[in-house]
């Protein structure tokens, strides 16, 4: 299975309607001081491994998060 993924950092990042709305993408380095961001994860998988569960998200606690 050949699974790629991209992780960046943007000032705002939001998915609606099925497409990722990014801006300020591809930081390379965070300011001194405190300011909102967005983390962005990007996997791409073969199309005959689309329907295939290969993880899930924890809670914070440690808990599998369960399925919708």
């Amino acid at each position: 299975m050949d699974i790629q993924a991209h992780i960046s950092l943007a000032d705002h990042a939001a998915f609606v309607g099925g497409k990722f709305y990014v801006n300020g993408g591809g930081w390379n380095n965070r300011p001194p001081v405190p300011v909102p961001w967005s983390l962005i994860l990007e996997v791409r998988v073969p199309w005959h491994d689309n329907n295939r569960k290969m993880c899930r998200l924890a809670e914070p606690d440690g808990r599998l998060r369960r399925p919708r």
